[in-house]
């Protein structure tokens, strides 16, 4: 019934968001959240081309996502669903989190401790908490400790984005597809197709392979090589006969001149 099989780690999507999600993709699109260990086990008597590989690729926190669609597309859906939640000690930033400047709806408390600790710059207006200047708490890449992670939720800054996240699928025939091939946009297989084919289009040139789309360039390197070769041996044709002339004219010349000096500087 379903063509595409794929596995994808649900790990901290919030329960109303995946539900939500799980509505918006049916009928073509059905989530199943299975406990890792029992997969073999459900999957022993399926039937399906490629199914052994996918099994490589099961997550901790898994879904199985059956679905009449391209396997592109539903990453496509599944990745634009992004839900931004709270970060957690030990979480890792994924891009640089601010705390911005202005008003809160925080009272005056051990908060005020924690955000001067934090270097956050803090004054009182009309009994709440104001954030005097900006202030960049985590780079993008480092480790949020627990200090910092209570205090961006206590201020409803959620800076982390999860979404439902594949890890691979398979497509009726049994072909496995990874996420770093489902991600590709078509300007990026665009790009890469480019790319692939001028470095197939060089080492063609390199090696000498003939097709139609080398020839022409062999051909004039081809030349390009002939006539440097005549012109070193001196070999006369129409197609060097100009340049063996005009070397020769200048070696003459310069011989003349070499004969004058001599011939001035004799006793």
């Amino acid at each position: 019934e379903y063509p595409v099989i794929m596995f994808a780690d649900f790990t901290r999507v919030p329960a109303n968001a995946f539900q939500r999600l799980r509505k918006e993709l049916a009928p073509n699109t059905k989530l199943v959240v299975i406990k890792k260990k029992l997969v073999p086990i459900a999957f022993k008597d399926l039937d399906r081309p490629g199914l052994q590989k996918l099994l490589d690729y099961i997550p901790n926190n898994l879904v199985i996502v059956f679905s009449k669609e391209s396997p592109a597309e539903i990453y496509r859906k599944l990745v634009e669903n992004k839900i931004s939640v709270f970060v957690k000690p030990n979480d890792i930033a994924q891009r640089d989190i601010v705390i911005p400047e202005g008003p809160t709806d925080l009272m005056p408390g051990p908060i005020l401790t924690d955000l001067r600790a934090l270097g956050v710059k803090t004054k009182i207006r009309g009994s709440k908490i104001w954030i005097d200047s900006e202030k960049l708490l985590v780079r993008a890449g480092e480790r949020i400790d627990a200090t910092i992670a209570d205090v961006l939720h206590k201020l409803g800054i959620k800076a982390m984005e999860v979404y439902i996240r594949p890890s691979a699928a398979i497509d009726s025939d049994g072909v496995l597809y990874l996420p770093e091939v489902l991600s590709m946009t078509t300007e990026r297989a665009e790009q890469a197709i480019r790319e692939a084919f001028q470095n197939a289009f060089k080492l063609a040139v390199e090696i000498g392979e003939i097709d139609r789309t080398t020839i022409r360039v062999l051909i004039q390197k081809a030349y390009s090589y002939a006539r440097s070769l005549a012109l070193w041996t001196g070999w006369i044709s129409p197609e060097t006969i100009t340049e063996l002339l005009k070397r020769a004219h200048i070696q003459a010349t310069l011989l003349q001149e070499k004969i004058k000096e001599k011939e001035g500087g004799a006793p």
